[in-house]
């Protein structure tokens, strides 16, 4: 079960970034969130697509969900 683990770490590695994430969407989530799990919720009521909070994420932050990244672009 490869995709098993990928996928834990990923979610270990989501969970350290709640309050980052959090700040990136502002106003657009509660100021309250209690975990990782409301933060998905609310990042999917706010942004309704994977694709949408990344690009969110991307455009005006340059980060992503599971990291910072001086270089990450939007594709054109």
């Amino acid at each position: 079960m490869l995709e098993a683990g990928c996928l834990r770490r990923a979610w270990i590695r989501f969970q350290t970034r709640v309050s980052t994430l959090q700040e990136a969407f502002g106003l657009l989530i509660p100021s309250v969130i209690s975990g990782a799990a409301q933060l998905w919720e609310q990042m999917r009521l706010a942004k309704e697509t994977l694709a949408a909070i990344l690009g969110f994420l991307a455009q005006s932050r340059n980060i992503s969900l599971l990291g910072d990244y001086r270089c990450l672009r939007l594709p054109s």
